[in-house]
């Protein structure tokens, strides 16, 4: 345990100089409402993302653990930092842990090994709002780890005390992210291949349903606080954008090419890039080699799950574990904000350490009939990867340490993704590199021309250096694409004044206060143009009144 603990601060400890980072800087550096433990009781109230960004998700317990975070440090991300160094230490040794009610003693270490140094876990490590997946990985396999055991130990049911504690298990899980439901099946899944009971299933399953009953009624309690709490929304959030508008069937066969991509974040990370959005991955509109690739992965998984059930439990039970993990962001029941996200690959990399150490035992008994020499380059070749893979890790939570580091690596590792340069070419015209700041955002629409995103940044670009004329058109396009966006409609309206345009401003303000936008804001524009319109407010007048 100390070497894999050892292993783990190696590959993780040098994130400890970051800074905010990515999506840190919306939900915990400028989020206010976790700069207060005043009412913690208002975020299990409230969505994971603050105004004006949609609520998307509810992960209540995690938005309560940055506010603590916060209130530690004042504000300091190295608290962050260290908390999910020390998460993914505890993701680490639970994952051992369960290995170790599996296997053997040196099978179970390559388990612990292989999650001390993954590269995958990475981007959730080096930023602060990586540490739900973290949280929930590390809570699902203490759950599983003692549900084995004291299903091991107490034979049939469990007592109420055990109940409990698995509930609460539960409960913490599915309160930090969407992933923790999926503890319950898992639970079922560790019941048929992993506990040994020689009764009838009707008898096991009459001693175990008050466990189940009470995980059921964890869930149905969590999902139904989460749905009013989003407004009936179940998935929350709009699709990732290639989903936005195709079929269910085409959204289906997009997510079967992508398998192969998640079977080589799992098994070989050598290529990380932390978007994968358009254009890397694009709607399939047909049957290609990513489908045929997925089809041979999908169907030698299901072969493996039922062949090794029996002989190798512990290979069975990774794979059914990395399909339920997998499960709620695959976009299969409901199309989501995401097509692939590293963060979201730290619960199945469980399930893939798990397959790897299941074979170790077949490895060791193969290597026994070798010459003593094969054996200790194996051992060899293992080591050298823990290394490397270790060494990696180190070197690539440097690159989040700052919104350029990272949005300079997004450049050169996902080149194709629309999101590398919306985000850089917003840094730059931060920096005040305004012609350097146009060419990158309109990079960005050239691989991806439906966010309206994009065309807002491009559109506060000119007008902040005075130029309304072609800001009207970046927010016009914008604003076709997102009739409901404040932060296109009010600068669009602003502009449009400042160019004289009255009629169209009076216009689009009107629409803003009947789409449901800031009202009191939209009904002052509408003013400020009717007043010019009938002659009251000179042109002058109302710029100034503007400013």
């Amino acid at each position: 345990m100390l070497a894999l603990v050892l292993l783990s601060l190696a590959a993780s400890v040098t994130n400890l100089g970051n800074l905010y980072t990515y999506d840190d800087i919306p939900i915990i550096r400028d989020n206010v409402s976790i700069h207060s433990l005043a009412a913690p009781w208002h975020f299990f109230a409230e969505g994971y993302w603050p105004p004006p960004f949609d609520p998307s998700v509810y992960r209540p317990l995690a938005i309560f653990e940055f506010a603590i975070q916060w209130a530690i440090g004042h504000g300091s991300p190295i608290v962050f930092h260290a908390v999910s160094v020390l998460l993914h230490l505890g993701l680490v040794l639970a994952g051992f842990w369960v290995a170790r009610a599996l296997l053997p003693l040196g099978a179970a270490w390559v388990v612990g090994a292989f999650l001390s140094v993954d590269p995958v876990h990475v981007e959730a490590v080096a930023i602060g709002v990586g540490q739900p997946e973290l949280r929930v990985t590390m809570l699902t396999a203490i759950a599983v780890a003692l549900y084995v055991r004291w299903r091991r130990e107490s034979g049939p049911g469990l007592t109420w005390s055990r109940r409990a504690a698995l509930g609460g298990l539960y409960l913490a899980a599915c309160l930090t992210k969407e992933q923790g439901f999926m503890l319950a099946p898992l639970l079922i899944a560790a019941e048929w291949l992993l506990v040994t009971d020689d009764r009838p299933w009707t008898k096991r399953a009459a001693e175990l349903r008050p466990t189940y009953l009470w995980l059921a009624l964890v869930g149905v309690l969590v999902l139904t606080v989460r749905m009013k709490v989003l407004e009936g929304s179940f998935a929350g959030g709009d699709p990732a954008p290639i989903l936005q508008g195709i079929t269910t069937g085409r959204r289906l066969l997009t997510m079967l090419g992508v398998v192969p991509v998640w079977a080589r974040l799992l098994w070989w990370p050598a290529h990380l890039q932390t978007d994968y959005n358009a254009s890397e991955i694009v709607a399939a509109t047909g049957w290609g080699v990513g489908q045929g690739v997925g089809t041979v992965i999908l169907s030698l998984a299901v072969y493996l799950t039922v062949r090794t059930h029996r002989a190798r439990p512990a290979v069975s039970f990774g794979l059914i574990w990395i399909g339920l993990a997998l499960l709620p962001v695959s976009n299969v029941l409901v199309p989501t904000g995401i097509i692939v996200a590293e963060r979201a690959m730290v619960l199945p990399s469980i399930g893939a350490a798990l397959v790897v150490g299941g074979l170790v035992p077949d490895l060791g008994s193969a290597l026994g009939r070798l010459p003593r020499i094969a054996t200790l380059l194996t051992v060899a070749l293992f080591g050298a990867l823990l290394v490397s893979a270790a060494a990696f890790s180190a070197s690539r939570q440097r690159v989040f340490y700052n919104q350029i580091t990272l949005f300079q690596d997004m450049l050169i590792n996902a080149p194709k993704s629309y999101r590398s340069y919306w985000g850089y070419g917003e840094l730059l015209a931060k920096a005040g590199n305004a012609s350097d700041a146009e060419a990158t955002l309109r990079r960005a629409l050239f691989f991806w021309p439906k966010d309206p995103r994009v065309y807002a940044t491009l559109g506060d670009l000119y007008r902040n250096r005075g130029l309304c004329r072609p800001a009207i058109g970046e927010y016009r396009k914008g604003l076709a694409l997102a009739p409901g966006r404040q932060e296109i409609r009010g600068p669009l309206v602003v502009c449009l004044l400042y160019e004289g345009e009255y009629a169209n401003a009076s216009a689009l303000a009107r629409g803003g206060v009947a789409v449901g936008l800031d009202a009191p804001k939209f009904v002052y524009l509408k003013r400020l143009a009717d007043s010019a319109l009938t002659v009251l407010a000179p042109p002058h007048a109302v710029k100034v009144a503007l400013r």
